[in-house]
C-alpha cells in the first residue's frame, strides 16, 4: 500500500498536471506519442486521483477552446503559484518538470510555435535557464 500524500504535495502534483495538459494541448493536436507519454506519466494514479484528472481535464478543455491567448494566461497563472514555493525546497522540482514539459514537447519530433512560447515562459517565471527548442 502507498503511503498517502501530503496535501501540498497533491495540490502541487494537480497543478503541475494542469500546466502539462495545457502544454500538451496548446498546439490543438494530440499526437500518439504525446497521449502514450501522458498515459505513462498517469498511469500510478489511485482511482480517487483519477477521478480529479478527468474532472479537470473537463475545465482545461474549457480553457482550450478559448485559443492560446487564454491557454497561455492559465499555464503562466499555474506557473507562478508554483514558483512562489520555496526555492531550497522545489528548486530541483522545478528543473525536472521544465525537462519533463520539453520531453513532451519533443515526443511528437514536431515543434509547434506555442509549445516553444509556452517553455519559454515558463521557464521565465521559474527563474530557469531553458534549452531553444
Amino acid at each position: 500500500m502507498k503511503p498517502k500524500k501530503s496535501k501540498v504535495s497533491e495540490k502541487i502534483e494537480l497543478i503541475l498536471f494542469d500546466i502539462l495538459y495545457l502544454v500538451m494541448n496548446c498546439d490543438f493536436e494530440v499526437s500518439e506519442e504525446e497521449e502514450d507519454f501522458f498515459e505513462d506519466a498517469m498511469k500510478d494514479l489511485d482511482d480517487e486521483s483519477r477521478k480529479i484528472i478527468q474532472q479537470k481535464k473537463i475545465r482545461l478543455e474549457g480553457i482550450i477552446s478559448k485559443g492560446f491567448d487564454a491557454i497561455k494566461k492559465e499555464t503562466l497563472s499555474l506557473a507562478q503559484i508554483f514558483a512562489d514555493l520555496p526555492e531550497e525546497v522545489f528548486g530541483d522540482l522545478k528543473k525536472s518538470y521544465l525537462n519533463l514539459i520539453k520531453e513532451i514537447i519533443l515526443s511528437d519530433k514536431k515543434i509547434h510555435e506555442n509549445e516553444r512560447i509556452l517553455y519559454r515562459e515558463i521557464a521565465r517565471v521559474w527563474k530557469l535557464d531553458f534549452l531553444n527548442l
